[in-house]
Formats: structure tokens, sequence, C-alpha cells
């Protein structure tokens, strides 16, 4: 059990980015975190640590560049929780990471279904069909009866207005 300890004989700030911290364990480096998980775990030299606790440290660290990766993301143009899913999970964190990140998006009202559809709704039937609103929002990973929620949200006369001007500038004279 004793070979599972390590001692922590350098902590370092980057050079590059000045929020995170390499961590050297027996003069070899181990690790790179977030500052803030150095302070939270108290990692400083001389301390010893289990592999345990640096699996901890590792995930959660894991999990702070994945919330930072999400807002990014989200930052440039709201997204679906399903758009976001699918991105982190391309840039290779792992899905128990994922899932912890979008309920945090989702606790601070970063992400929220059904405030995007109906956005998403009044801002496109000015110039499409219910139809084709339907099949862009299936696409973006919506489900069917969170957009027909979203669809009885609009009133039909701002529907019906849409259809008589797509009916005219589509017919000829």
């Amino acid at each position: 059990m004793e070979d599972l300890k390590k001692i922590i004989t350098k902590v370092e700030i980057q050079k590059r980015n000045k929020d995170r911290v390499n961590v050297y364990i027996n003069h070899e480096f181990a690790f790179a975190c977030s500052a803030e998980l150095v302070y939270i775990h108290n990692i400083e030299k001389g301390k010893s640590v289990d592999f345990n606790c640096l699996n901890e440290i590792i995930i959660e660290d894991n999990y702070i560049k994945c919330k930072s990766s999400a807002l990014k993301i989200i930052e440039k143009v709201y997204k679906t929780q399903s758009q976001i899913s699918s991105k982190l999970l391309e840039k290779g964190y792992d899905e128990k990471t994922v899932i912890r990140t979008i309920e945090f998006l989702k606790k601070y009202g970063f992400i929220n279904d059904e405030k995007f559809v109906q956005m998403y709704i009044k801002d496109k039937l000015k110039s499409n069909g219910r139809n084709k609103i339907k099949y862009d929002l299936i696409k973006k990973g919506i489900d069917e009866k969170k957009i027909s929620e979203g669809f009885v949200c609009i009133e039909s006369g701002v529907e019906k207005e849409t259809a008589i001007k797509l009916a005219e500038k589509n017919t000829t004279y």
C-alpha cells in the first residue's frame, strides 16, 4: 500500500496560462491542473498523495475544462443541449463529465431547449413554414414534443401571414 503514496516535490504556475499549475511528484512531471484545484485539495510541496486523490483531482480538472469549453461554445451562439453534448464528446470529454457539465449549464440557465425552440420558431416563422422549422429543430436534436409545444405558444395568425407572404413570393404573374 505504501507504493501508492507519492510525494509532491514541486508545484509551479504555468508560463503561458496563469490559471493552470504543473505538479511534480518524486521530481517528475505528474500532471497539470487548474489553480483552483491546487487550493481546494491543498496541493503543496512535501505533501503525500495517493492514487485515489490524484484520480479525483484529474476528474475534477477534466470537469472544469469541459465547463470552460461548453461556455465558449454557447458564448457565440445559443445552442441546444444535444448540440453542446455532441461538441463536447467530439472534443474527447467522457460521457459522465459531459452529463455533469450539461446539468451545470441547465442549473444556471445557460441552456434551455424549451426557450431555444420558442426563440427559433419566432425567428424562423417569418421566412419558413412549419414543416421546415420542425425539420431543422429535429436536426438540432430537439424532440418532437418540445417542438409541438413551441408551436402552440406561437399565434396561428402569424403563421397564416407567413404562409400568404411565402405564397405571394413564390407565385409569378
